[in-house]
C-alpha cells in the first residue's frame, strides 16, 4: 500500500474535519460542555457512540491523547475505503469538539491509530491555538495544513518512542516535531530526494538545555549527513518563523551508528 497516497487522503479529510469542528465552536454553550474531571471518558463515550469505535483517551496536564484501532481502513487493492476514512475523521472530530467545549484548556491533540492488518500506524498531532487560528481566519487553509503533524508509516518504520509519550508536551516539542515531520513528508513525496536518502526516516529525540537533538534510522556518510543538514535547516527556516517562540542554540544529528553532526544556529540560520 502507498503510504503516500494514504498521506493525501489523511490531509483532505482532516481539512474537513476542522469545517465540521467551526459548529462546535459557534454554537457550544456558555458553560463548558465536558468538564475536565470527565473529559477521557467523554472522548470515549463520543467516539463509540457516533462512530462505533473503541479507544483509549488520557489528560496528561495540557495535552489530550486518543488511541484507537481501525482494523479495515486499508484494502488488499491500495484504497482507502470512505468509511474508514469517516471513521478516523470522526474520531479526530471528537477528539476536537471535546477540547474546544471543555474547561480543560487543553493546548494539543494527540491522536494514534493503528491498523493492524496492514501493519500501519497513523499519528495525528495538532495545537488547539492553531484550529482556532484557522476557524478564525487568523491563518489560511495552507498554513494550517502546514501546522499540522501528520504521520503515517508501516510499524517497522514508524519511531517507538512516539508511542510512548504520554506526558504533556510542550511547545517546543511540538515544533521540532513538526519540523521532522516535514522533513519526512518532503523524503516520501520527493521521489529523489527518497532515493539520494536510502528512504530513511528522521526522528525526534530530546531537547535539552535549548538544544535539538535529531536522529536518523541508519548510518549515514557525512556528505548525506550534509544533505540532511541541508533538508532541515530549510525546514526549520519554514517552522520556527510560524510560532517565533523558540529557536534552538543549535541542531544535532545522529546516526544510527553513533556519529554526529552539527549546526551551530548562528552559522546557518536566517529566520530569527
Amino acid at each position: 500500500m502507498s503510504v503516500c497516497r494514504t498521506n493525501v487522503f489523511a490531509v483532505r479529510l482532516l481539512f474537513s474535519l476542522v469545517l465540521l469542528a467551526a459548529g462546535c465552536l459557534l454554537f457550544s454553550a456558555c458553560g463548558p460542555t465536558y468538564p475536565k474531571d470527565k473529559l477521557a471518558e467523554s472522548v470515549e463515550k463520543l467516539i463509540l457512540k457516533e462512530h462505533n469505535i473503541e479507544g483509549k483517551a488520557r489528560l496528561a496536564g495540557k495535552t489530550l491523547y486518543l488511541t484507537i484501532e481501525l482494523p479495515e481502513l486499508a484494502t488488499k487493492e491500495s484504497e482507502v475505503p470512505k468509511e474508514a476514512l469517516k471513521k478516523l475523521q470522526g474520531a479526530v472530530l471528537s477528539a476536537v469538539r471535546v477540547s474546544l467545549s471543555s474547561d480543560a484548556k487543553i493546548q494539543y491533540i494527540l491522536v494514534y491509530a493503528a491498523i493492524p492488518e496492514w501493519k500501519l500506524r497513523i499519528r495525528i498531532i495538532e495545537m488547539v491555538d492553531d484550529i482556532k487560528g484557522f476557524l478564525y481566519q487568523k491563518i489560511s487553509k495552507g498554513d494550517y495544513e502546514e501546522r499540522m503533524i501528520l504521520d503515517i508509516a508501516t510499524e517497522e518504520e514508524f519511531d517507538t518512542n512516539t508511542l510512548e509519550l504520554q506526558h504533556d508536551l510542550t511547545r517546543e516539542e511540538f515544533i521540532a516535531m513538526l519540523m521532522v515531520s516535514q522533513v519526512n513528508k518532503l523524503t516520501r513525496m520527493n521521489p529523489f530526494v527518497g532515493a539520494v536518502l536510502k528512504n530513511v526516516q528522521l526522528r525526534f529525540d530530546t531537547i535539552q538545555d535549548g538544544k535539538l537533538y535529531l536522529r536518523v534510522t541508519d548510518e549515514i556518510t557525512r556528505n548525506v549527513a550534509l544533505m540532511w543538514m541541508e533538508i532541515i535547516r530549510d525546514q526549520a527556516e519554514k517552522v520556527l518563523p510560524k510560532y517565533k517562540t523558540w529557536y534552538p542554540k543549535s541542531i544535532t544529528l545522529t546516526d544510527r551508528a553513533k556519529h554526529s553532526f552539527s549546526i551551530p544556529l548562528q552559522d546557518y540560520f536566517t529566520y530569527k
